[in-house]
């Protein structure tokens, strides 16, 4: 978010930081720092999904969850997100 920069100070000059969301960063201010940022995506094949399902069918993966909500409630969800101090993902259930 708008905010996000402040995250830079903390970084080691030589430093890389690579969100998991798309910011833009002020390019002064990194070189300024000595730091890099780079945003990147991650990309997944078929195999490796499978191979992610096959591990938590398994029980050999498991994600920590903060919180779920209905879909219908998503403004809720996005309010918890909002307070912060989230302890694992925030999970939407969707009623077919």
């Amino acid at each position: 978010g708008p905010d996000s920069a402040r995250f830079l100070t903390v970084l080691k000059r030589g430093g890389t930081m690579l969100p998991v969301f798309f910011a833009e960063y002020d390019p002064d201010v990194t070189a300024s720092l000595g730091i890099t940022v780079s945003n990147i995506q991650v990309r997944s094949s078929g195999a490796q999904l499978a191979e992610i399902g096959r591990l938590f069918a398994e029980g050999k993966l498991q994600v920590g969850v903060d919180s779920t909500y209905p879909l219908p409630e998503a403004g809720t969800a996005h309010e918890r997100a909002a307070r912060g101090h989230i302890q694992g993902k925030i999970v939407l259930t969707v009623v077919s």
